[in-house]
């Protein structure tokens, strides 16, 4: 990049125009062409010491044993893939990103023979062991239960949010459903162990975010859309998976696996 910046100010052209075309800050250019300007080149300082150099023995142990982890997985390096142009399509360099942009809470249940409906958290509320106890696990998920598993008997499975390990809520499931797994029984963080957060939320988002919504309601309707595609043939594979990231996690003994 340097030598693109020099290049262009050998040209005799403007600081601001420089920056423009290669699509950098002001600053930056203004910082190069000052550092050649006072050395006449734009090669690096002398440093003092010996070069640093990442063959060190405690690097060379690390990407052994990463590879021994699992040598099925393939590790690159994706900075051989990056190039450097003088002068980059803007069409293919300017990324937009909305600042805290907005969104919707939603919750939702699946197993291997079907799903819960979307239930929609209102803007500003918080949930609490009182709001998930009664609008989501008294007005939804109970009447749906029985109504699906009618008297077959199941297991109820939640992550360890405060609301969900809450004691009232705790006991709520051990008296309304047949078996449920109790926060004792469930690690305190496992994002990879839960169906809903390991398959079913990506799922939805791939298929939900591949186009720009410009309203909550539009984002709404195709995440209800969506969710009512979601067939039994689709989450029977993501709740027979749970047992697998379970042995999983096991063997990791808790740590970081791959699947």
């Amino acid at each position: 990049m340097r030598g693109a910046i020099i290049k262009l100010h050998k040209e005799g052209r403007r600081q601001c125009d420089i920056a423009k075309s290669l699509n950098i800050g002001k600053a930056t250019v203004s910082k190069v062409v000052r550092r050649y300007v006072e050395l006449g080149h734009d090669d690096d300082r002398p440093r003092s010491g010996r070069p640093a150099t990442v063959n060190t023995r405690a690097n060379r142990q690390w990407t052994k044993k990463r590879f021994m982890r699992n040598p099925r997985t393939p590790h690159t390096n994706p900075q051989n893939d990056r190039h450097y142009s003088t002068e980059p399509p803007r069409d293919l360099a300017i990324v937009e990103h909305r600042q805290h942009p907005r969104g919707i809470m939603v919750w939702a249940g699946v197993c291997t023979s079907g799903k819960t409906s979307l239930i929609f958290v209102d803007k500003g509320v918080k949930i609490n062991k009182e709001v998930y106890q009664k609008d989501i696990l008294e007005a939804v998920v109970l009447p749906w239960s029985r109504e699906h598993f009618k008297n077959t008997k199941w297991t109820f499975q939640q992550d360890s949010a405060p609301a969900h390990k809450a004691k009232t809520t705790q006991e709520w499931c051990r008296t309304h459903f047949p078996v449920f797994t109790t926060s004792a029984e469930w690690l305190p963080y496992s994002p990879d162990l839960n169906p809903m957060n390991y398959s079913s939320w990506l799922i939805l988002e791939a298929r939900v975010c591949c186009r720009r919504h410009q309203t909550l309601e539009s984002l709404k309707q195709a995440l209800i859309e969506e969710w009512d595609k979601l067939s039994p043939q689709d989450l029977r594979p993501i709740a027979e998976n749970f047992v697998k990231h379970l042995r999983l996690c096991v063997a990791a003994k808790g740590g970081h696996f791959e699947t």
